[in-house]
């Protein structure tokens, strides 16, 4: 809720709540802002801490590929077909609404995988009988926006595939975080090209000590 803006409304929430309630932040990232904030409301709170801060889970295997807009597709559908990678269901990130349906018609017309769209123009019944599908193995692929990129426990999911980049490295640690969960293992591909470039230091900087291998197109990019 603060990510989204709605600082003041929480801010009067916690006004008007009983003063012995007990409350709870959890975050896998938690800005300076926020923590700032945070200790303006919170009265000598307990901190737990897992993994290292803001960075991804150790048991997610990270890899990064650089690719061209116009062969995201046809590396897709490698990456789906690909019976070492291939751990139905799958989560396909993408940043646009009418994005997420084309690919998700195309993953079901090209490799026959049954796959779904989900975003925020669908409506909240749609959204959750989507998720329990996606649950319980009705669906192989599923294409997001980032609606399912924070908050949900998909334990079911082995593989995510970052189709676009995100727009910051903390979405980024967010999305790849829908694998991993619970101690299990899991593996977030990610595409990238010059369209990230304001991101390159920040993958370098996060990914590169996890001892996933960078494509030299990134190590050797002007833009690092």
């Amino acid at each position: 809720m603060l990510k989204m803006g709605f600082q003041q409304q929480v801010l009067d929430i916690l006004e008007n709540v009983p003063n012995d309630c007990q409350t709870i932040l959890v975050s896998a990232t938690i800005p300076t802002s926020i923590e700032q904030l945070a200790s303006q409301l919170l009265h000598n709170p307990v901190r737990i801490i897992t993994g290292e801060k803001n960075l991804p889970c150790a048991n997610v295997r990270q890899i990064i590929l650089w690719v061209e807009d116009p062969a995201k597709k046809k590396k897709l559908f490698e990456i789906l077909n690909d019976k070492k990678l291939f751990k139905p269901p799958v989560l396909v990130f993408v940043d646009c609404k009418l994005g997420a349906d084309l690919l998700s018609e195309a993953v079901q017309k090209i490799t026959g995988l049954k796959s779904i769209s989900i975003h925020s123009e669908k409506s909240q019944i749609e959204r959750k009988n989507i998720l329990k599908g996606l649950l319980e193995g009705d669906y192989e692929v599923v294409v997001s926006t980032g609606v399912l990129g924070r908050g949900l426990d998909l334990i079911s999911v082995r593989l995510v595939v970052n189709f676009d980049m995100p727009s910051s490295m903390d979405e980024y640690v967010h999305q790849i975080g829908r694998v991993g969960r619970l101690g299990q293992n899991g593996t977030a591909i990610t595409f990238i090209n010059n369209n990230s470039k304001r991101l390159f230091w920040d993958i370098a900087k996060r990914v590169k000590p996890t001892g996933s291998i960078l494509p030299p197109q990134l190590l050797n990019s002007p833009y690092l």
